[in-house]
């Protein structure tokens, strides 16, 4: 008789407090969603998670070969296609003017089309990229020039400019040579380190332990 009683105190309570109510649970109602339309009985779809939502969980468990437990766990969201989707993968590290450079001489003389992404418009004097890699092609085949080693001699940085000078040697019309190469770049949004100028001038004499 007790217990009754406590049961209808607790009934009238509720209708007495009708502010009071369950908080909803978003991802419970995407599960009471995606049941439902798998054709399960899940009953009213209002974020909690009762007992006619676990019967219909243990039951789409069941038919997917999972442990009944009538939970939310991980395995049961992905077979629910709910499951959180992967971290992005952290964003590439922005190469540094020396990277830029070093990339830059790499591509030159073999492949020009793929050092355009390292230039500026500036760079290109006006010309689009296809009238850039013919001229250079050109130049390079007129010159016979080729690239045969370098090293970084020194680099100076700000946030928005960098200038790096790299002693280069290369073999032009047959003959072989030392030469300081002064590159000058600017740091573009999203788009990053560019060169904006490249300097070339003769070394009396080879570096020291070329």
């Amino acid at each position: 008789m007790r217990g009754s009683r406590r049961w209808l105190l607790l009934g009238l309570l509720c209708l007495l407090a009708p502010g009071v109510a369950l908080a909803q649970d978003p991802r419970v109602i995407q599960v009471q969603q995606r049941l439902a339309a798998l054709g399960y009985e899940v009953g009213t779809i209002d974020g909690l998670l009762g007992t006619r939502t676990r019967q219909a969980l243990q039951a789409f468990q069941r038919d997917r070969g999972l442990p009944p437990t009538g939970s939310l766990d991980a395995a049961t969201l992905q077979a629910l296609g709910l499951a959180a989707p992967p971290a992005a993968p952290p964003a590439p590290r922005e190469a540094s003017p020396v990277r830029v450079v070093v990339d830059f001489l790499r591509f030159y003389d073999a492949q020009p089309a793929r050092a355009l992404p390292y230039l500026s418009p500036a760079f290109l004097g006006g010309m689009t990229a296809r009238e850039w890699i013919a001229h250079t092609n050109a130049w390079q085949q007129q010159q016979a020039y080729e690239l045969l080693a370098w090293r970084v001699e020194h680099v100076e940085r700000t946030e928005t400019q960098a200038t790096v000078q790299v002693q280069t040697q290369v073999r032009v019309g047959g003959e072989t040579r030392w030469q300081r190469e002064t590159f000058t770049l600017v740091h573009v949004a999203e788009r990053g380190w560019l060169i904006t100028a490249r300097h070339v001038s003769p070394l009396a004499q080879p570096p020291a332990g070329s």
